[in-house]
């Protein structure tokens, strides 16, 4: 597995917007494992060509002001217009709760 980018690049994505290539890698993670139909849950996410764990992404985009698209919050069950902060906060909650079990 290729390691995630390096810290610099890391703290670049750490307020307000957030590039489009993490954020599309993070809606069809969402779409894959949030949809009705059978979910694939895997912890991991493709950026770039690269496997990146979907921790490491979630904290790209902790603190992101974009709103998400309607879909994905739809299977998030979280409210139009939520942002993606708003929407990873939900998934981290939702990944330890599943570490708990």
């Amino acid at each position: 597995m290729t390691p995630p980018p390096q810290r610099a690049e890391r703290r670049a994505h750490q307020a307000g917007h957030t590039s489009s290539d993490l954020r599309e890698a993070f809606v069809d993670w969402v779409d894959a494992n949030y949809a009705p139909r059978d979910p694939v849950e895997t912890d991991t996410v493709e950026i770039g060509g690269r496997v990146i764990p979907i921790r490491w992404l979630l904290g790209q985009l902790w603190q992101c002001t974009d709103c998400l698209p309607v879909a994905a919050c739809q299977a998030l069950a979280i409210p139009q217009g939520s942002t993606y902060a708003v929407a990873v906060r939900k998934v981290a909650a939702d990944l330890r709760e599943g570490d708990e079990q």
